[in-house]
């Protein structure tokens, strides 16, 4: 696990020893939720790198806590067993809200700005999070912002 691309402290939130064993998917199915009271529809939540030749890197509306709260994320991992337990659950690299920018186009419009959430100001790579399949409320169609991740690496960073 420590070997996948940015998520090495994996193994440090899933409490895993060195012969612990995982499995994981390309995909997950849920059952979206939408605030404006739509029915209910099916959506597939994929995390991998090869999806028909391209990476695919589902960004994920979830349920946080006790469901009090909803937070982003981008879904890097889908797993299926960890050690000897069966679960389902998607690793994210999580994303927090920012105050809107006025001269940013989108701000305009009310669409919610979001940039990666790092635990420490020093960290490489956006925090790691892992959530249950059923508290994903949705996908999310992510217009990513650079704005932050641009000012601390420079204007061709990839998180």
């Amino acid at each position: 696990m420590a070997l996948l691309w940015a998520l090495a402290g994996l193994t440090d939130l899933l409490s895993l020893r060195d012969d612990d064993k995982v499995s994981f998917h390309r995909t997950a199915r849920i059952v979206a939720r939408l605030e404006c009271g739509y029915q209910r529809q099916m959506q597939f939540v994929r995390a991998t790198e090869n999806f028909m030749r391209k990476p695919w890197f589902s960004f994920v509306k979830y349920v946080t806590g006790r469901g009090q709260e909803e937070g982003w994320g981008h879904a890097r991992l889908i797993l299926r067993a960890v050690a000897i337990q069966r679960i389902c659950c998607t690793v994210i690299q999580r994303i927090r809200t920012v105050p809107p920018r006025a001269d940013y186009v989108l701000s305009q419009f009310k669409c919610v700005r979001l940039a990666w959430a790092f635990d420490q100001p020093s960290d490489a790579w956006p925090a790691l999070d892992v959530i249950h399949v059923t508290k994903t409320v949705r996908l999310e169609d992510v217009q990513p912002d650079w704005y932050h991740i641009g000012d601390k690496y420079g204007l061709d960073a990839m998180p």
